[in-house]
């Protein structure tokens, strides 16, 4: 007979862990089962790039998201690597890789991403970096590297070069693009962390990516022959819609639709994190992030919406990142905006970036420096300015002025 669950919560990661408490904080005595194919139950990965890398007296469980005596004392039963192979949304049901079958009431989706893999010869040597245990394999293989290249100066490979650079690594990080973090719609915070990661002593390399490698040698399409122990993929992730589209789930641009509550059209399923494509309330679009604040906010409005707290999920999106010595706080949509001022001290480097439309609404923020203390309260501002949509057109002469405090705007 199947096992039988109010509430299961599919992936195992953030959003799930955070979901399971938001349920549990609403409903005492619902049945909760979680199911992922790590071997972990829920962690934060953030320190995977960072701390927990270059710190080996960390374990995986230094980074789960809850106790690990949460989930017996609030009766949250765990299936650890297991996957789920097949949804059946008529029956109700999902069949696991171990066998087992079981049911639910209510569903949450959170499946989140795969890292993407470049294919050359030799490619199949290549790491990636996403999961505890591809955490613990990096850790464990770069002290005995003599020099390690990175593929990708996104978040994942600009944080781990220079978490590698701190512990002695020489690092090679090559960019196709043609700046690191290509993706951040900051042109200053771009050069910012360039000029951080080489003060470092990682060498960039943009407009360049492998081509082939062996065990001690990579070739790049420009024709330079790098020196390398390790090589790491960190080019982007793709969503795992796979099991939502076999179930028959709308598989938008990116990930599994939603509305803006993040339930999908069928009535029992939601979803959260990397693989949720929902109508996002305040600029309304349709809205996909990969970030660890995402994928535990959502988890917890998911939560709370299973257990019958439904609204709107209505949150000004939040990235961070430490790069070296650098703090980098992204909010709102700044890909969005029209244009930007940038206020501060671009040398040092202290400095703020305002997106506005041309309309004179605030879009998006972004904040640089190594004093992150001092963020916290330019971070809460700009989350209001922006959740408010607020109208700065008779601010803009203010802003022309890189001196002009912007916790004034307050």
């Amino acid at each position: 007979m199947a096992k039988q669950y109010d509430y299961l919560l599919l992936g195992g990661g953030t959003s799930c862990g955070y979901a399971a408490a938001a349920i549990r904080d609403r409903d005492k005595n619902g049945s909760i089962g979680i199911v992922s194919a790590d071997n972990q139950p829920p962690y934060d990965r953030p320190p995977l790039s960072k701390g927990f890398l270059k710190n080996p007296d960390l374990s995986l469980s230094d980074i789960h998201s809850k106790d690990e005596s949460f989930y017996p004392d609030n009766g949250i039963e765990l299936h650890l690597g297991v996957r789920c192979e097949a949804l059946d949304r008529s029956a109700k049901s999902a069949r696991l890789s171990d066998g087992s079958e079981v049911s639910y009431g209510k569903l949450l989706y959170a499946l989140g991403s795969t890292p993407r893999r470049l294919d050359y010869p030799g490619s199949q040597n290549a790491v990636v970096l996403r999961t505890g245990a591809d955490g613990e394999s990096l850790r464990a293989k770069a002290p005995a590297a003599k020099s390690v290249v990175i593929v990708g100066a996104g978040y994942i490979g600009s944080e781990v070069s220079a978490t590698l650079r701190a512990v002695d690594v020489e690092v090679t990080l090559l960019e196709l693009g043609d700046s690191v973090m290509p993706g951040l719609p900051s042109k200053p915070t771009r050069a910012a962390v360039r000029d951080e990661l080489e003060r470092l002593g990682v060498h960039v390399q943009e407009g360049d990516t492998v081509v082939e490698a062996d065990s001690t040698l990579v070739t790049c399409r420009s024709g330079r022959v790098i020196s390398a122990d390790l090589v790491l993929h960190a080019v982007g992730v793709k969503p795992n819609v796979e099991l939502g589209s076999s179930a028959g789930l709308e598989v938008g641009n990116w990930g599994i639709r939603a509305d803006s509550t993040l339930k999908t059209p069928d009535p029992s399923i939601w979803v959260a994190g990397d693989i949720a494509e929902y109508a996002e309330p305040i600029t309304g679009r349709d809205y996909h992030a990969e970030h660890h604040l995402h994928a535990k906010w959502t988890g917890e409005h998911v939560g709370a919406c299973m257990a019958g707290d439904a609204r709107e999920y209505r949150k000004v999106p939040y990235f961070f990142s430490d790069v070296g010595r650098l703090s980098i706080i992204l909010r709102g949509w700044p890909e969005l905006a029209d244009r930007s001022f940038v206020l501060g001290n671009l040398e040092e480097p202290a400095f703020s970036e305002v997106f506005v439309k041309n309309d004179g609404r605030v879009i998006g923020f972004v904040d640089v420096r190594e004093d992150y203390k001092a963020q916290d309260p330019i971070c809460d501002l700009f989350e209001r300015l922006i959740g408010e949509g607020a109208d700065l057109s008779s601010r803009l002469r203010d802003l022309e002025n890189p001196s002009f405090d912007v916790l004034s705007l307050a």
